[in-house]
């Protein structure tokens, strides 16, 4: 069975994301606990990438392609291995930008979050007890300054910032908003990491296979 497959068994009756406020935060702190020692996020676009990322040492995944049928099979097998489990509904095949469609993910699929652009699917997710990343591109001051208001009304746990090496709009974030920051886009090298953290930015979520592993304490160690 691929990644995009569309078959799939029957999906089976599961209980709903736990959405009390002391729950949701509980939730929340535990994954900035997390990205204080392993702060990258494996983008899984397909099979590959997922068989991959069940192997590497990647407590956090990013699920950014697939079909919506795949989804519960998929989110359990990354929960089964105690990773956190975030959907781009976006760019699901059959789920997409309808709010609708984050009911199914709360009821049926059981993701630990979602990362999106859209305001509609932040807000009902939130809703919902799911985590929530609000993505942006800061394509320029303006698309900053719009993200930022944004996010503000939206109230999202964490910011997601692309493209990811733009150090400076990463400073200037983190120093005007209480809301994490996390970088994605064009980040390949180590050395990137250390540049995207020591900018202000919490996490950063790359789709290079070699990064997922990456664990600060080595650096410690190394430093030492």
């Amino acid at each position: 069975m691929t990644f995009f497959d569309e078959s799939l068994p029957s999906l089976t009756s599961v209980p709903q994301c736990e959405c009390s406020p002391t729950a949701f935060l509980a939730r929340s702190e535990k994954l900035k606990n997390i990205f204080s020692n392993r702060p990258v996020i494996a983008a899984v676009r397909n099979d590959d990438d997922l068989n991959f990322a069940m192997q590497s040492d990647a407590p956090v995944v990013a699920l950014m392609g697939g079909h919506i049928l795949r989804l519960p099979e998929l989110v359990r097998r990354l929960h089964a291995t105690e990773r956190t489990v975030f959907i781009h509904p976006e760019l699901i095949h059959g789920l997409g930008k309808d709010p609708a469609g984050i009911d199914y993910l709360a009821d049926l699929v059981l993701p630990d979050g979602i990362v999106s652009t859209k305001k509609a699917l932040l807000q009902r997710a939130h809703e919902r007890g799911l985590l929530t990343v609000f993505q942006f591109f800061a394509i320029d001051t303006q698309a900053v300054i719009s993200a930022l208001d944004n996010a503000n009304a939206i109230e999202p746990n964490f910011i997601e910032m692309m493209p990811g090496l733009l150090f400076r709009q990463i400073g200037q974030i983190s120093s005007i908003t209480h809301i994490p920051v996390i970088a994605a886009g064009l980040i390949k090298k180590e050395q990137e990491i250390h540049e995207v953290l020591a900018a202000g930015a919490i996490a950063l979520s790359s789709s290079t296979r070699a990064l997922w592993s990456y664990q600060i304490d080595e650096v410690s160690d190394a430093e030492c």
